[in-house]
């Protein structure tokens, strides 16, 4: 809420604290709160949402799925949120092309019911 709040009032206090957020990604991911994070900055942040975007896409190709794989977090914020999605370059057909790639759909699947290392 700290984040919304700063977005929507103080704009331009939040900008630095968003792009070092974008800036890193990967190392955020692979947490929970760090991905409650991310999920904020593909929210608010529409200027760095490329970043976190890349960053997505390239850990969908993770085998096996640990149990705890947030990204999982920030595909469903990305669908469910359709404006987020829709302000990417080409970002449904991106999406899509890595969930199909290397029966990564039928993985994060099995992960979703319950079957993950």
């Amino acid at each position: 809420w700290l984040i919304e709040y700063f977005s929507e009032q103080a704009s331009g206090h939040i900008e630095d604290l968003m792009a070092a957020f974008a800036r890193n990604t990967r190392q955020l991911i692979d947490d929970h709160n760090g991905s409650i994070v991310l999920s904020s900055v593909l929210e608010f942040a529409e200027v760095h949402r490329e970043e976190v975007f890349h960053v997505i896409l390239e850990s969908i190709d993770v085998a096996p799925i640990p149990k705890h794989w947030y990204p999982s977090f920030l595909i469903d914020k990305l669908i469910i949120n359709r404006h987020i999605l829709d302000s990417l370059r080409d970002g449904n057909n991106r999406l899509l092309a890595a969930l199909l790639r290397n029966d990564n759909l039928a993985r994060i699947y099995s992960h979703r019911s319950g079957g993950y290392t």
